[in-house]
């Protein structure tokens, strides 16, 4: 038998989902995101560990950071942090590689991307 609901509205069955940050001072989306990336990483030093998070949030594409952390969070780990930085610089390697190769085969394409 089916329960009989009463419509609920949005904003409601929203805050039951918000996330709970303590930190008052995000303010934009990549802080947020750099934010819970930290304390998914945890860490010795948590307050290094956001400022690094924030650092590569801020400068490096988003899917590449993404790609890393889905890496870590499906290794079993002990320096996770180590872990999402070598990740991350193998990805960067192959990323920068595939553009090279790119711009061999079509170099008036890698001409365009240099001046964008």
């Amino acid at each position: 038998m089916k329960k009989n609901r009463d419509p609920q509205a949005i904003s409601d069955i929203l805050k039951q989902y918000q996330a709970k940050t303590d930190n008052k001072y995000i303010s934009k989306e990549f802080q947020d995101y750099a934010y819970r990336l930290a304390m998914d990483l945890g860490g010795q030093n948590p307050r290094q560990t956001i400022s690094m998070c924030m650092r590569l949030v801020k400068n490096k594409p988003r899917g590449l950071i993404e790609s890393a952390h889905q890496y870590v969070r499906d290794a079993k780990a002990r320096n996770k942090i180590a872990l999402f930085l070598w990740k991350l610089k193998e990805l960067e390697k192959e990323s920068q590689a595939k553009k090279e190769k790119k711009a061999k085969i079509n170099p008036e394409a890698a001409k365009k991307t240099k001046n964008e």
